[in-house]
């Protein structure tokens, strides 16, 4: 409520006007929009906090704290666009496949078996674009981390053991 709320302050139109008779599935259906940005605008925020402590960037370290001198250096350090690019692929790939199985639920009860093939042939569509997408997202992910987090890979490759210079 405190997203609508926001929105309706500043004028952003954050819901279509919904006849009485279109039920409760319509009506809630213009939430959606409004859930996605915040999801998004979300993990921006958590993924740009999480990659500044993995590779940190526009700061300086002075008496034991740190100070900012680049705020875009610090949201945008170089793990970022890897991290939040592989997990918003993730996200649509997760949803991909919910709709995915409940298509061919509905296909399988002999229930609703129009709207079971498009939502097959729709998730079918976005996975084999998507799943390949996140494997190569992954894999330049991977090649960021070993430029910039070398000890994480080695320590990897090592089954969780400590590296010799650690002991």
């Amino acid at each position: 409520m405190r997203a609508v709320r926001i929105l309706s302050r500043v004028g952003l139109p954050w819901r279509p006007a919904v006849r009485p008779q279109a039920g409760a599935a319509l009506g809630a259906l213009h939430r959606c929009p409004v859930v996605a940005l915040g999801t998004l605008f979300s993990a921006f925020w958590i993924l740009a906090a999480n990659s500044w402590m993995q590779t940190p960037a526009g700061y300086s370290f002075v008496d034991g704290r740190f100070y900012p001198h680049d705020w875009l250096q610090i949201i945008f350090n170089p793990s970022f666009p890897y991290r939040f690019a592989h997990t918003v692929v993730g996200f649509y790939v997760t949803a991909g496949f919910v709709v995915l199985g409940v298509g061919a639920y509905t296909i399988r009860r002999r229930r609703f078996l129009d709207e079971g093939r498009v939502m097959v042939t729709t998730a079918l569509s976005l996975l084999v674009v998507l799943v390949p997408l996140q494997m190569i997202i992954g894999d330049q992910h991977g090649l960021n981390t070993r430029k910039y987090q070398p000890a994480k890979i080695a320590r990897s490759k090592r089954g969780g053991r400590p590296l010799p210079a650690c002991r």
